[in-house]
């Protein structure tokens, strides 16, 4: 999805590149001009090591520093042969290091961790005008020597952004009440990710009801967070195949996906203000559910 930067306010943009890079450049277009950057520059690419000193298993390694490591990063584990892949960091207790779910291959003592994240800063001067989709393009240059790559992000410039349907509290608290022994020991990056998918599954859906082509034009999202947040953390759970009742688990799939259109259907019914010319004034034509019946008496 577009990644939503408030609007005259400096700010940095991230990316995370299917290979560790070497150098990064990046160049910031607006969508009514592909030719001339807004910003282009050297991305910041961190260089720092983590050597692993220990493998309890393949999902719990034990490191020789966790200073540049924290929970949620998705970080680069590179082999002694200078093969690597992607790892994302679940939890982190001193020097012990949970990872989401094991890499590809066989984690050794001889590997190591490296960044995988760059970044670039834009300025508020970069960023004065609103707008959808911007183009921000990353030129990427491997550590491993390969080819050049360059990879584009869709940027929208926007006055407010969109409130998530889900939080991890919201996810954590459902799964206790609910899944009191799957919940156990589950880590904080898990339900954070968990109320990411469910609040995406509720923005995508608002967005395509054509009502409102852009989210964050809503003037009161915070109505989404009420049934709609939680069908789609059922939906999220179902498709990870944790569901209750004796329904048929395709069955349990497809109702719940049909609760969840139908509540976001009732919350755009309602009474609300979608700001259509985006220009941050309360119009009687963008409050829904407002109109004038003409009536004269005979």
């Amino acid at each position: 999805m577009a990644v939503e930067l408030l609007q005259s306010t400096a700010q940095t943009l991230s990316f995370l590149p299917p290979v560790r890079a070497s150098s990064a450049t990046l160049d910031f277009y607006k969508p009514s001009n592909s030719s001339t950057a807004v910003a282009s520059g050297a991305a910041t690419v961190e260089s720092w090591t983590v050597n692993i000193s220990t493998v309890t298993d393949q999902s719990t390694i034990v490191v020789d520093s966790a200073a540049n490591l924290n929970p949620g990063d998705t970080v680069w584990l590179e082999s002694a042969d200078s093969r690597g892949s992607q790892i994302t960091i679940a939890q982190i207790d001193g020097t012990t290091i949970t990872l989401v779910e094991p890499p590809p291959g066989t984690i050794e003592t001889e590997d190591t961790i490296k960044p995988l994240k760059i970044t670039f800063d834009l300025t508020a001067a970069n960023l004065k005008d609103r707008a959808r989709y911007y183009s921000a393009l990353w030129t990427i240059t491997p550590a491993d020597g390969s080819n050049v790559e360059k990879f584009r992000q869709a940027i929208h410039v926007v006055r407010v952004q969109f409130m998530d349907a889900c939080s991890a509290s919201m996810a954590k608290s459902y799964l206790t009440a609910n899944f009191p022994s799957y919940s156990v020991g589950k880590t904080e990056y898990y339900f954070e990710q968990l109320a990411q998918r469910a609040s995406k599954r509720v923005r995508l859906l608002v967005q395509n009801t054509g009502e409102s082509n852009y989210v964050d034009l809503m003037g009161d999202p915070e109505i989404f967070q009420m049934s709609c947040g939680l069908y789609a953390l059922r939906m999220e759970l179902a498709l990870d195949g944790l569901y209750q009742g004796s329904d048929d688990l395709q069955d349990y799939i497809e109702t719940t996906q049909r609760f969840l259109h139908q509540e976001i259907a009732e919350a755009m019914r309602g009474l609300m203000w979608v700001d259509r010319n985006d220009d941050g004034i309360v119009e009687i034509d963008e409050i829904r559910g407002a109109f004038t019946v003409r009536a004269t008496r005979q």
